[in-house]
């Protein structure tokens, strides 16, 4: 039995709580010697919360940070290789949480990168960095991205002042009901300017491994996990996008030497494959018309 107290709310009180949980394992990576990335910002976003998500997180299975370092290389990795390729001069980060990338990755200073996400996360990241500079430009945008016609209205504004947009939606998807995931799919779709799309996926033969983890632990049953598309990023052609690329979050822990599953040696060559697909990093582009 946890010996924190019924009475008290869980760690993870909503959503916004992971993204203290992400800046803790970001600022965790960054004091390692052969640290993979350097953000000077993660523990200060932290705080308290942050920390503590992750010791009771991690009890009875091993430490959540590789897996969160994992994410945020290939996303850095996505990102970055999509700017190069051109066409791009606005990135909408959806559910931003308290990402650092416009402060710390080498982005051009013409790129105008938006946030948006809840109130009070985007009024506690005003907040704490308030007095920083960012390699590029900064907005931050306050909604509820389940008021669908808000956040219609605002993509549509996004999309009309961009030549060309890069969507980010990094951890965000899998937290959210099918038809949620569905209808964002559709209104970034009717949007010309969006071009590409940027997400992380679970297979649906790991959601039930990791609902019964977040479960056991102090998370909090109202967030855990729940989107795990049938087919992966095969879903959204439905909607208009094709894949473009796919990191397998188990091969590159493996590239990285930050391990998110048990090492290749103890694998059989089924194992194998079927681990290369339990959770990926995915780029969609809009389909040709």
């Amino acid at each position: 039995m946890s010996e924190r107290d019924a009475s008290r709310s869980p760690l993870i009180r909503d959503i916004s709580d992971t993204a203290r949980w992400a800046a803790w394992c970001r600022a965790v990576e960054s004091e390692r010697p052969d640290a993979l990335f350097r953000d000077s910002l993660a523990k200060r976003l932290a705080g308290e919360r942050g920390p503590a998500i992750e010791e009771a997180m991690n009890k009875g299975r091993g430490s959540t940070v590789s897996s969160l370092v994992v994410r945020t290389v290939a996303f850095d990795k996505l990102i970055m290789n999509r700017l190069a390729e051109g066409g791009i001069d606005t990135v909408v980060n959806l559910a931003a949480g308290l990402d650092t990338r416009p402060y710390r990755l080498a982005l051009p200073a013409n790129l105008r990168w938006v946030e948006v996400d809840l109130p009070d996360l985007i009024a506690y990241k005003d907040d704490c960095l308030a007095d920083e500079q960012a390699a590029c430009q900064v907005e931050r945008v306050a909604l509820d991205l389940a008021q669908a016609e808000a956040r219609r209205r605002l993509l549509a504004s996004m999309g009309g002042q961009a030549g060309g947009a890069l969507v980010l939606t990094e951890g965000l998807v899998l937290y959210l009901d099918s038809e949620v995931v569905t209808d964002m799919a559709k209104d970034l779709a009717n949007v010309p300017a969006f071009r590409t799309w940027l997400m992380d996926l679970l297979h649906p033969g790991l959601l039930p491994f990791v609902v019964q983890s977040w479960n056991t632990q102090e998370a909090g049953s109202a967030n855990v996990p729940k989107f795990a598309p049938e087919g992966g990023a095969t879903y959204f052609q439905q909607f208009g996008w094709t894949s473009r690329d796919c990191i397998s979050a188990w091969e590159e822990g493996e590239r990285l030497n930050r391990l998110v599953g048990p090492p290749r040696a103890a694998l059989s060559d089924t194992q194998i494959e079927a681990f290369r697909v339990m959770n990926t990093y995915v780029r969609l582009d809009r389909a040709a018309t």
